[in-house]
């Protein structure tokens, strides 16, 4: 019998291959459409996963320039969700509750593992996916964000905000 490897898809999904039949269908990390995780990336990522007791997927971001604060640049750093992670997941949390969600937005509130504070931010979706419009630039501040840092991003269940658990992966 030949090895089966894992090849990163285009589509904006990576798939983990498992013996059990229930998860190998579900996809274990979502990310922006066209991006792919390096195996190094990956074998990273896959630590902290084991750590956590969650149902699949997560959202991973890599950083970028246009992610992160840099030293005397003028930018103010966005996080923007793919479409499909957007619409799969997040989307829904627009519809319930909030009746002009989908043009002004929603409050999404990012907690960090081990860290009591969390940060407030506003998101706001399009057909292009959701953007993180207010509080990111505070929150990559203040976790010292860097170009080719990884985030981990888990989707709480909550009944009263939108909340999601950062895991930061540095370079």
């Amino acid at each position: 019998m030949g090895a089966v490897k894992d090849k990163p898809r285009t589509d904006g999904e990576e798939h983990k291959i498992s013996e059990d039949s229930e998860g190998a269908s579900e996809g274990l990390f979502m990310l922006s459409n066209g991006v792919c995780l390096t195996p190094a990336q990956r074998m990273k990522l896959l630590k902290i996963v084991k750590k956590i007791k969650f149902k699949p997927p997560f959202y991973v971001a890599i950083m970028s320039k246009s992610t992160v604060c840099q030293r005397g640049s003028q930018n103010n750093p966005m996080l923007r969700f793919g479409s499909q992670y957007a619409t799969r997941y997040l989307v829904e949390k627009f519809a319930g509750g909030h009746p002009c969600g989908k043009h002004r937005g929603v409050e999404l509130v990012l907690l960090r593992e081990g860290k009591s504070r969390s940060w407030p931010t506003k998101l706001r979706h399009s057909l292009r996916g959701s953007r993180v419009l207010k509080g990111w630039p505070s929150f990559a501040r203040d976790n010292q964000l860097r170009e080719g840092d990884l985030c981990l991003f888990k989707l709480l269940k909550s009944e009263e905000l939108l909340t999601m658990m950062v895991y930061i992966v540095r370079r």
